[in-house]
């Protein structure tokens, strides 16, 4: 949808009621309607395939930084002055001020909103340091490690260009995993260190008891 309207310079809701009437024209048989939804979606990403690079591309945005709290504090009773904003369709479009008037706004919703990107904002960036210091750990805990950011990155991709924090829940404690070796990665190893340094002064200790 958000190809097409690209495309056509509409919005991705008029885009999609647009292909639900292509589909309702045809006959009511489901079998023949799944069929023509399959071959209208392949047919839409052989046309407009390069409309799908910058929406994968700025989809890092709602996937990674969206967090639901705004619908948390909506859920308790908290008003919004605006409707939520569509992150994606804004970015593509390059609606900066759009981006800018949404996050000024005051209301609950709308500070949580904001909070939440920066707590997600600050999960992502300590987990993909954490990724890149996976290379430091032991080969085993390393194989670990690339599996849980290899799992973070398929489901990435394999999430439609409308990713949102939903999408990311299944992964959720998989960042917060990465984003512990990050954090812990040094005090874990001079833990050992410490341990180790231990266990030899132990040693040590129990040399000199038998010589006497």
């Amino acid at each position: 949808n958000h190809a097409v309207a690209l495309r056509d310079g509409t919005s991705p809701p008029e885009a999609r009621g647009k292909l639900i009437a292509e589909m309702e024209a045809r006959t009511n048989d489901v079998q023949s309607r799944d069929t023509f939804m399959g071959r209208r979606a392949r047919e839409i990403l052989r046309q407009e395939w390069r409309a799908y690079v910058p929406l994968y591309v700025v989809k890092i945005a709602p996937f990674f930084l969206q967090s639901g709290w705004r619908d948390v504090a909506e859920a308790v009773g908290f008003e919004s002055r605006q409707r939520p904003l569509d992150l994606t369709s804004a970015l593509v479009r390059r609606q900066w001020g759009k981006i800018s008037t949404a996050f000024g706004q005051t209301d609950v919703p709308s500070l949580a909103h904001l909070a939440g990107m920066v707590f997600s904002l600050a999960l992502t960036a300590f987990a993909l340091a954490g990724a890149f210091s996976l290379r430091r750990l032991p080969k085993h805990q390393r194989a670990v490690g690339w599996l849980l950011a290899a799992l973070v990155a398929l489901f990435f991709l394999l999430s439609s260009p409308l990713s949102h924090a939903r999408y990311r829940q299944p992964v959720q404690p998989l960042l917060f995993a990465l984003a512990a070796v990050a954090v812990l990665g040094r005090p874990s190893r001079s833990l050992a260190a410490a341990v180790a340094d231990h266990g030899a002064d132990g040693a040590q200790q129990d040399a000199q008891i038998q010589a006497e």
